[in-house]
């Protein structure tokens, strides 16, 4: 064997082995790609679930389950009860925005995004909880895509209290 043929087996198998090490990158990629989709929507349910925990636990939970209550208005509510409001219903804002940044990142799955999107906006649009937003949105902390998504939104109605659910089931045990 002479050195040009060794020297064209050396770099078929480098060739070869160049291939086979992008093949196994693209197969990495998209299994690293998948692993990130799947911990952004479990983060996404587990955030939801320490918010609920965490309101169902609040001292002033009556307060603020009231802001979802369709006869409530803010006016109705202490001082004291809106700066509680204020931080609680922030939090929820701002949680569905970092939803709303692994959204168009393409890490959080559509349904999990719009199933999100719907509660919030749904929960938003009882009239005392409307009326925080309306005041809200003109603080600059929120961005700007994150407004546009939430007007551009598709109105979602709630027809009753966030309670409702409970109510019924209660209901339903006697």
């Amino acid at each position: 064997m002479n050195w040009d043929a060794v020297g064209a087996l050396a770099e078929s198998l480098g060739a070869i082995g160049v291939v086979l090490s992008v093949l196994y990158l693209a197969y990495e990629v998209r299994a690293n790609t998948h692993t990130l989709r799947a911990d952004a929507g479990t983060r996404a349910q587990m955030d939801w679930s320490r918010y609920n925990i965490m309101i169902s636990e609040h001292k002033d939970r009556d307060s603020i389950v009231r802001i979802f209550d369709p006869n409530e208005k803010l006016d109705n509510f202490t001082e004291q009860e809106l700066v509680v409001l204020t931080f609680v219903m922030r939090a929820f804002a701002q949680q569905i925005e970092a939803q709303f940044f692994q959204y168009q990142a393409k890490l959080l799955e559509p349904e999990v995004w719009h199933a999100h999107l719907n509660a919030f906006v749904g929960l938003i649009s009882f009239p005392a909880a409307a009326e925080w937003w309306a005041g809200e949105v003109t603080m600059p902390i929120y961005t700007k895509s994150f407004l546009d998504c939430i007007v551009n939104a598709e109105p979602v109605e709630l027809s009753a209290p966030i309670t409702v659910g409970i109510s019924k089931e209660r209901e339903n045990r006697k």
